[in-house]
């Protein structure tokens, strides 16, 4: 996993020291959980993909305005 790819699924504040990659959330504890970074649950900036076509969007969402029509 890259930095940006960190970023994207909403690890804002997550940051790479020389070859180490940390997960870090401006809004909860963010952690890795065998090898899978993980927000703790609740956490507003959680992102999950669109069930139809892998767009990431708010946990909240199952599908992107594109699939649900």
């Amino acid at each position: 996993m890259t930095l940006l790819q960190l970023q994207a699924l909403g690890f804002a504040t997550s940051y790479r020291d020389g070859k180490s990659l940390y997960v870090k959330c401006d809004r909860c504890a963010g952690a890795t959980i065998q090898g899978v970074p993980a927000h703790e649950n609740g956490c507003p900036n959680r992102k999950r993909e669109c069930d139809g076509c892998g767009t990431l969007l708010p946990h909240w969402q199952r599908y992107c305005e594109e699939c649900s029509t």
